[in-house]
């Protein structure tokens, strides 16, 4: 990780979708310390506020959501919302095989648990 904002990263918001707490911040402080800046939700109603409002250049989603799966996340920003371009990144603690044959309109996935080193380099990835 950077100690500066990298060039890439100025201007980009990136929504992170997360029902846990700690994890949700941990992934806030790595993001904006590298530049980026976050939009957070915890909830089905956040969620949908916050795609809704498009604006967004990556969405993180966790998967195994309560009361709205990551899935539907997904589909909500694939079919109704004003970022359906917008690469998706899933976060999962589903096993990799059940996962790789149900996340088609996903660009990519992150396995739980991870380093924050390994989500920054895919959060870049899918930003460039």
């Amino acid at each position: 990780m950077t100690n500066q904002p990298t060039t890439e990263s100025k201007n980009k918001t990136i929504l992170v979708i997360e029902d846990e707490k700690f994890a949700l911040d941990s992934i806030e402080r790595l993001l904006v310390r590298e530049g980026y800046t976050v939009r957070k939700a915890m909830s089905r109603a956040e969620a949908k506020e916050e795609i809704d409002k498009g604006g967004c250049d990556l969405v993180i989603t966790d998967i195994m959501l309560p009361h709205l799966g990551g899935f539907e996340v997904i589909d909500h920003v694939r079919d109704v919302s004003p970022m359906k371009e917008v690469p998706i990144l899933i976060s999962t603690g589903m096993d990799k095989d059940i996962f790789d044959n149900t996340t088609s309109r996903a660009n990519d996935y992150i396995c739980k648990p991870y380093e924050l080193k390994e989500l920054l380099v895919k959060v870049k990835s899918l930003l460039n």
